[in-house]
């Protein structure tokens, strides 16, 4: 598996972090794709799309979310996207409205 890397903001740690997951070998089912005269192509497929849904962890912290859910602390566009408002909770689990 080959390893995948992006910089999110991290609501745990509470700042920007390395946010790492797994991904497929693309290598590997090149290799096999040539190998069985691309038949192995369908199932490269399959991983690529099956993988691309898989979550980024933080490198630091373990925290884990779907990549449309971190954020970018570049892209900060209005105060509800600041560190403050991300992820923060009532104390009976609600978020804040």
């Amino acid at each position: 598996m080959a390893r995948q890397q992006a910089g999110f903001y991290c609501p745990r740690c509470r700042t920007h972090r390395l946010f790492t997951r797994e991904g497929p070998n693309h290598i590997l089912h090149a290799i096999l794709t040539l190998l069985l005269c691309g038949l192995w192509g369908i199932v490269w497929i399959i991983v690529a799309a099956d993988s691309s849904t898989d979550p980024y962890f933080c490198s630091i912290c373990g925290f884990g979310g779907k990549r449309g859910r971190l954020i970018d602390p570049g892209s900060w566009q209005s105060t509800s996207m600041q560190p403050s408002n991300i992820g923060a909770r009532r104390p009976n689990g609600t978020p804040p409205t």
